[in-house]
């Protein structure tokens, strides 16, 4: 299928109808393989089929709509193990592919857009360290729990601080990501409610627990829209965020997560402190 914009939307036939985890293994390796945006690997996500119109905001204005066409057509059908067979074939999946592989490889696209020498696929090529399970809860039970004890005594310290903390450095590093860099056309609008429900989520769950932040989330947005190619305008990034504002939003990490962050910003700031 051609949508009339950089790329083609191509679609398998399978034998019998797929399981969502099925759907999701095979998405996942087909978008590596590809190196295709990981946003399609969603079973909420809807893609353009053919007799389908597709319009864009541009300049404020709404453009005439454009049609989607079928380019080809197959009758063949595949079964869920050739298609499988195919993809592992590739050589990019030696230890398989687990939910910790492919969001490592997410993690990594994000930051191969700021430095050219991250390598996504390092992700899926790193042998799965085998430790004994107990060893693993035991010190994961151990270290969480330091970890939480530690994280509430330096929120009361913060409190009494009356330092505000940049909101930037609670949020995911696919967020600041696209903070610093923004997003190409085609992953513009879906990136940006994502972040802009972060952002929303994130200043909620910090004014909650009474930590001072900056600056405002929407100014964070305008940030983001700003640095699009191309830059998504007034009128599209509006329709964005109040989507974005209708219904409460969640942040992407936990509390004892942003935390972390915080000590460790804090703990930046008293080394520079104590240099100068």
């Amino acid at each position: 299928m051609y949508t009339g914009g950089k790329s083609l939307h191509v679609y398998f036939r399978c034998t019998i109808g797929l399981s969502p985890e099925s759907w999701i293994c095979l998405n996942r390796k087909l978008a590596i393989a590809q190196n295709a945006d990981p946003a399609i690997c969603n079973l909420a996500r809807s893609m353009r089929l053919p007799g389908m119109v597709r319009r864009e905001v541009k300049n404020g204005e709404l453009s005439s709509a454009r049609a989607i066409t079928l380019e080809d057509y197959s009758t063949v059908q595949y079964s869920f193990r050739k298609l499988n067979t195919a993809l592992d074939s590739t050589g990019l999946f030696p230890y398989g592919l687990s939910d910790q592989q492919w969001r490592k490889w997410v993690q990594l696209v994000h930051l191969a857009k700021m430095n050219d020498s991250v390598d996504p696929h390092s992700a899926l090529t790193q042998p799965p360290a085998l430790r004994a399970c107990s060893t693993v809860l035991k010190h994961r039970r151990l270290g969480t729990s330091l970890a939480t004890r530690g994280n509430h005594l330096s929120l009361k310290h913060h409190r009494a601080s009356g330092i505000s903390i940049p909101l930037t450095i609670c949020l995911t590093k696919s967020d600041r990501a696209r903070l610093k860099y923004g997003e190409l056309e085609g992953n513009r609008n879906n990136a940006g409610y994502k972040l802009a429900r972060n952002l929303l989520g994130t200043a909620d769950l910090l004014t909650r627990h009474r930590i001072i932040h900056h600056p405002d989330p929407h100014q964070l947005f305008e940030r983001y829209c700003d640095r699009c190619t191309p830059l998504l305008d007034d009128a599209e990034a509006k329709t964005i965020w109040q989507s974005a504002s209708k219904t409460p939003a969640f942040a992407s990490r936990s509390l004892d997560s942003i935390l972390m962050s915080v000590s460790q910003w804090q703990s930046r700031l008293s080394r520079k402190a104590m240099q100068a």
